[in-house]
C-alpha cells in the first residue's frame, strides 16, 4: 500500500490539515500522525510522544478493566424486571396515554395487525 502524506508547512496549511483530520478515517488519521512524527528531528520531542502514547495505552486498558470490574460480583442469579423498572424509573402507561402515542405515530400498517403479529 502506498500512502502520500502532505505535511503542513505553514499556519494556513496547518489549519486546513486540522479540518481534513476531523473527516479522516481512523487508519488515515494514524498514517497522517505517523508522517508528522517522522518529520520531527528532536530526540526529546520523540521521548515526550513516546511517554504520551504509553500513558494513553495505560488509560485505555485501565478504562476497559474498570468497565469489566463493575460486572464482577454484580451479576445477579435471576432477572427481576420489576426491580430493574424501579431502578430505571420506568413509568407504566395508561391506556389513554398509549392511545395518544398510537395516534401520534405514523404507522404504515393497521395497529391491530401489528399487535396481532407480536402474539
Amino acid at each position: 500500500m502506498t500512502c502520500l502524506i502532505m505535511l503542513p508547512t505553514n499556519n494556513k496549511n496547518r489549519k486546513l490539515a486540522d479540518i481534513k483530520h476531523h473527516s479522516m478515517t481512523l487508519e488515515a488519521k494514524k498514517l497522517s500522525l505517523l508522517g508528522r512524527i517522522l518529520s520531527i528531528d528532536s530526540s526529546s520531542a520523540i521521548d515526550e510522544i513516546d511517554n504520551l502514547v504509553e500513558e494513553l495505552e495505560k488509560n485505555d486498558s485501565n478504562s476497559t478493566m474498570s468497565d469489566l470490574d463493575f460486572y464482577v460480583g454484580n451479576i445477579e442469579e435471576k432477572v427481576d424486571v420489576e426491580k430493574i423498572a424501579k431502578e430505571q424509573g420506568v413509568k407504566k402507561l395508561s391506556m389513554e396515554e398509549l392511545d395518544v402515542l398510537i395516534e401520534a405515530a405514523d404507522f404504515q400498517e393497521d395497529i391491530n395487525e401489528l399487535l396481532t403479529a407480536l402474539k
